[in-house]
């Protein structure tokens, strides 16, 4: 009788690779990866929250090995998100004296902060909406003008005729 010794060598597998892409919500996410068999173990890594990258680490058991340039460590990313100011940016146009509204702004991230001057007199002003970008989303911008026109007045009307008298006379005047 013979002794014959069979060497069986672990089988060699490809990491299993990320699906989608991820971009920043606030939230926790939790990446998806394609290719995962029975014989792997995700081990940690899986959810992020800030933009960044992220490592997924997946172990093999005894029967598998990594193929080539392989070594269970699966880069992932999160990237910035945009904030988007929601206004109605269209022209404001009042009369002097007349009160202004300015619209609401609302914002997918951050805060929006509103900046203008003192629009008291006639002329055409620009009030700013801005959000502030962060490590997580770029900020966002927009403009409304806003227009204040002349009051319109009436021209004073004299209400009586005179005469020359050679006494002096006072006007009386209605629209003034």
């Amino acid at each position: 009788s013979k002794e014959v010794k069979v060497i069986i060598s672990p089988l060699a597998v490809n990491e299993p690779t990320v699906t989608g892409t991820y971009v920043y919500t606030g939230l926790e996410q939790t990446v998806e990866l394609a290719g995962v068999e029975s014989y792997m173990t995700v081990v940690s890594g899986t959810k992020g929250t800030n933009v960044g990258e992220y490592k997924v680490v997946v172990t093999l058991d005894s029967n598998h090995v990594w193929a080539e340039e392989s070594n269970g460590e699966i880069t992932w990313s999160i990237t910035k998100a945009q904030a988007e100011i929601t206004v109605d940016t269209k022209d404001i146009n009042v009369i002097f004296g007349d009160a202004i509204t300015l619209p609401e702004a609302t914002t997918n991230f951050g805060e929006v902060k509103v900046t203008k001057s003192d629009m008291v007199n006639v002329g055409t002003y620009t009030v700013t909406y801005t959000v502030e970008g962060t490590d997580n989303y770029d900020g966002d911008s927009k403009e409304v003008k806003v227009i204040i026109s002349p009051l319109a007045v009436n021209e004073p009307t004299v209400v009586t005729t005179y005469t020359y008298n050679k006494v002096e006379q006072t006007v009386e005047l209605t629209g003034v």
